[in-house]
């Protein structure tokens, strides 16, 4: 039989449901295969702190099953043949508890279904059988700590949310105008002006970055970090003012916007810069993606710049836009050569832009749909962002559980459609121009990043919203405690509307100079 359990995200694949009850005890075992340590380790600390239960995990070759039946017993195994990386199986039935995954990752997932399955007062889970795999490979997370500085215990706050909504990429937004947020040794007045002295405050030691790429590996997700090039970077060029066109002096802003100051592409130290940048993100990220940002770029200071004009004439390019392009092409030749491939925003991509990077869509400025749908069978890969359906910065008045829920990553131009393929995933960003605490940061999350979960999870067949508004219900005293949440998590704020109006007007001004094709002759 199917039946629908109160999981979020819900599982893809068939539940069969024995409606009888597996019971736990102090006599318990847990036992696993080699690789599944981190796994077990996470079952373990959730029964005592929920059940103050304290299991023993040992090796499978220890204790013969059929002793401890009575007990119960949770079993973790690996399936080489499974099909998917990241899926599961969990067999539930005669006093055991069989987790089946071929990787560390997926039984990883098998423990937060099963967390969720334990909601009542003892430590009993219904006897069920369980397949389940993602529909997406890419299910991301961006987090902006340039605009307000993101302490690291609420990093880790947010991975742990990321790994029991079966989340695997988190997007760290770590450089803006408003703020240089790495350490980089070459470079110090990058965190000491960009970091130290920018409105808010902060940045992080290149300690607590290894730390925190670390923490996340060991849940299953891959950090993916974003350097704003060639724009949105006042706060670079506050530190190091020669790396800009008029050579400043620069100030870092206190209020978000557009700017049109820019790295200067015509002089060699600024991209002998963006080079030794690149290595040092290699360093620290072993994951293969890199975001540059790209987007915004109002190209005013190139227009005027001789060393830029100089460089468009020995390239042989024809117009400002050509020179972006340019740059990018050049530091993804730089990053291939280090195993890495370069993330633009999508007002970034056109025909000669390296078929290697790979696109984040995130506005409909004019023409956006067709040149991505056109770009995606030149063999472009594409996550989804779209503004209106994942920017959970927005105010759910403007951006609703319902929009966010409906929302499948599917790219259409009228009757034509990007290639299947060409979809990696969803990626929901929280910029944080309005956001600086963990109460505001909260209000913005919940309960659409449940959503976006279960878009990015779960097959669009399976979706329905009815179902999940009642799983949310049953689930959010749950998720109320495992995500520390400061706040109810339906609150919601009046005045967001407000600022959206006017950040909306501010883009789509900008964007007409910036992005629109037919801006240059």
């Amino acid at each position: 039989m199917k039946h629908s359990l109160s999981l979020i995200p819900q599982v893809n694949g068939n539940i069969a449901d024995e409606r009888t009850r597996f019971a736990l005890s102090s006599d318990s075992l847990i036992q696993i295969e080699p690789g599944f340590e981190f796994a077990a380790e996470d079952l373990l600390r959730f029964l005592e702190r929920h059940y103050n239960l304290r299991l023993t995990i040992s090796s499978h070759t220890a204790l013969p099953i059929f002793e401890h039946t009575q007990a119960g017993i949770i079993n973790f195994c690996h399936d080489s043949g499974m099909v998917h990386p990241e899926g599961y199986q969990i067999t539930i039935a005669n006093g055991i508890c069989d987790i089946t995954a071929q990787t560390a990752t997926g039984a990883l997932y098998a423990v937060q279904t099963i967390k969720q399955l334990f909601h009542s007062a003892v430590p009993e889970l219904p006897a069920v059988k369980v397949y389940d795999e993602p529909l997406y490979r890419w299910r991301g997370f961006m987090l902006d700590s340039a605009r307000h500085f993101c302490p690291v215990g609420e990093i880790e706050r947010i991975l742990d949310m990321m790994l029991y909504l079966k989340m695997n990429k988190f997007h760290w937004h770590l450089t803006d105008d408003q703020g240089w947020r790495m350490e980089i040794n070459d470079y110090p007045l990058l965190s000491q002006v960009g970091g130290l002295s920018a409105p808010s405050p902060g940045f992080y030691t290149t300690e607590e970055l290894h730390y925190i790429v670390s923490y996340a590996e060991k849940r299953g997700i891959t950090v993916i970090p974003e350097v704003d090039l060639p724009g949105h970077c006042l706060s670079l060029l506050a530190a190091y003012p020669e790396l800009g066109c008029s050579g400043g002096p620069y100030v870092i802003p206190s209020e978000p916007g557009i700017f049109y100051e820019l790295l200067c592409l015509g002089n060699d130290d600024a991209l002998s810069f963006s080079k030794r940048l690149i290595d040092y993100i290699c360093d620290i990220f072993p994951g293969p993606w890199i975001h540059i940002g790209g987007d915004e770029i109002p190209t005013r200071r190139w227009k005027e710049c001789p060393k830029c004009q100089e460089r468009m004439k020995e390239e042989h390019l024809s117009n400002s836009r050509e020179l972006h392009t340019w740059f990018a092409n050049r530091l993804q030749e730089y990053a291939a050569a280090k195993g890495k491939n370069l993330i633009t925003w999508n007002d970034g991509i056109d025909e000669k832009l390296s078929r290697d990077i790979i696109c984040q869509f995130w506005f409909p400025y004019h023409n956006a749909y067709e040149k991505a749908v056109a770009e995606s069978k030149r063999g472009r890969k594409f996550i989804m962002s779209d503004y209106f359906s994942t920017y959970l910065d927005l105010s759910q008045a403007v951006v609703p559980l319902k929009a966010t829920y409906a929302y499948t990553g599917h790219l259409h131009a009228g009757k034509e459609a990007a290639q299947e393929h060409a979809i990696l995933g969803i990626e929901a960003p929280l910029w944080s121009e309005h956001i600086s605490d963990r109460r505001s940061r909260d209000k913005q999350l919940f309960p659409r990043i449940l959503a976006v979960a279960e878009s990015c999870w779960t097959d669009a067949e399976a979706k329905n919203l009815h179902d999940f508004i009642k799983r949310v219900d049953h689930l959010k005293g749950f998720f109320q405690t495992e995500f520390s949440i400061d706040g109810n998590m339906y609150r919601r704020d009046p005045f967001v509307l407000i600022r959206f109006l006017k950040k909306a007007i501010r883009i789509i001004s900008m964007l007409r100079q910036a992005v629109s094709p037919n801006r240059e002759k």
